[in-house]
């Protein structure tokens, strides 16, 4: 069958990409795909059809046709999004917002989708040729051709916490970590070195009580650090929506697809399409939705600022997984529904780090690049040498003290 406009991909090209990444990771033995050709409005790719190319080294790469995340570029990748227009605005991946960081650490922490997050920032920096191959400096298989970032590996061995770190050229570091909920005694020691630090917990927890007092928790820590040292800068993701039926995840719902036939993709819904009185989970009264208020309105209070996803995400309910669970490598189709974690495409995750840029620049802690380089010649009493060496983007926006800036509200209040 020919590729079609959206999905990009012929069934045969489909079905040897699955194959291949299978020999890649030595599966063979599994059904999980990382391409779904059969899914529409467009065929579904995961995160599995280029992650594991992230510890090849460059002669690995080079024998087997190099990286995806190199070689299709931003505009050349395979899959199309149904849900993000051509025309809107983007920064071309998270190598502007790492631009305005250099010298400084980026702290990813959160859930699985914070993996997913990851990878995808992970394959931006690839695709804008300013991470290395293989790009980590820290974390499980580094590759001895890379250097290490011996604070972070240190910090791993402390804190018990798996930490991945990629360093880029402008001294910049990213580092992320994956926990489903609140540790405080690792997340504590991780911020040390943490100069912006983006957190989000939430689908791990199943009360407004339970999660509430984590978060009030992670907002008072994220307070007084940000408080210790002039510079940092805590921000918190919304949550993403979830399409199971009636909407955010219930006990059981990953299990649905258990009554269809093996190999039947499982009923991710569109958020709205069941009455309330059907339902324990309406869109008035989803989880998902409650938890953001929540942690919007807590984060206010303790200068966090918060970086819009959600409704990024709300629409995408024909982009998930499904029974193909991201993170099951099954052996056996059909064994559980995935409404939760996300197909990918670099379109998507590039407006998300655009919101995220928005949200950095406009909280009141952030310092420019320029504005440090100054004040750190004042520091000394001259003007030294060097200055700003990368080209920053310049962000115009609201200052004031005591206010957790989102994004949005910053966008409406621009001149």
């Amino acid at each position: 069958m020919a590729a079609d406009a959206l999905n990009g991909f012929t069934d045969a090209q489909c079905a040897a990409l699955n194959h291949q990444r299978l020999i890649d990771t030595h599966r063979t033995h599994q059904v999980t795909k990382s391409v779904m050709c059969d899914t529409r409005p467009a065929a579904c790719v995961s995160e599995f059809l280029f992650a594991h190319e992230f510890y090849w080294n460059e002669n690995d790469a080079a024998k087997r046709g190099g990286v995806k995340c190199r070689k299709w570029g931003h505009d050349g990748w395979p899959t199309r999004e149904p849900h993000v227009r051509p025309e809107a605005p983007r920064d071309d991946g998270l190598w502007p917002l790492l631009q305005l960081l250099p010298n400084k650490t980026l702290w990813l922490h959160g859930d699985s989708i914070t993996t997913q997050l990851c990878e995808a920032s992970i394959c931006s920096l690839l695709r804008a040729g300013v991470a290395p191959q293989p790009p980590f400096c820290a974390g499980p298989n580094r590759h001895k051709s890379t250097a290490a970032c011996t604070d972070v590996e240190a910090l791993e061995r402390a804190s018990k916490m798996q930490l991945r770190a990629v360093r880029l050229p402008n001294g910049a570091r990213l580092l992320c970590s994956a926990v489903g909920v609140f540790e405080p005694d690792k997340v504590a020691q991780v911020l040390e070195i943490a100069d912006v630090a983006m957190f989000n917990y939430g689908l791990h927890y199943h009360s407004a009580e339970n999660f509430g007092a984590a978060t009030r928790s992670l907002f008072e820590m994220l307070r007084r650090w940000a408080a210790a040292r002039a510079g940092r800068v805590p921000l918190y993701r919304e949550q993403s929506a979830q399409h199971f039926k009636g909407g955010s995840w219930s006990p059981g719902a990953h299990q649905t697809s258990a009554k269809l036939p093996p190999g039947t993709p499982c009923e991710c819904e569109p958020l709205g399409t069941r009455a309330a009185s059907g339902n324990t989970e309406s869109v008035a009264h989803n989880q998902n939705r409650n938890f953001n208020n929540l942690a919007l309105s807590l984060a206010a209070e303790h200068g966090v600022g918060a970086v819009p996803f959600f409704n990024l995400t709300a629409v995408r309910h024909d982009m998930h997984r499904r029974h193909f669970c991201s993170y099951s490598n099954q052996k056996v189709v059909g064994r559980c529904c995935d409404c939760t974690h996300w197909c990918y495409t670099p379109q998507f995750w590039d407006v998300f780090f655009r919101d995220m840029r928005l949200a950095l620049v406009a909280h009141p802690s952030f310092v420019t690049p320029a504005a440090a380089a100054a004040a750190g010649r004042r520091g000394r009493g001259g003007r030294g040498r060097g200055g700003a060496r990368w080209a920053f983007p310049r962000v115009r926006g609201p200052r004031a003290r005591g206010r957790s800036w989102t994004p949005r509200r910053w966008a409406e209040m621009r001149p």
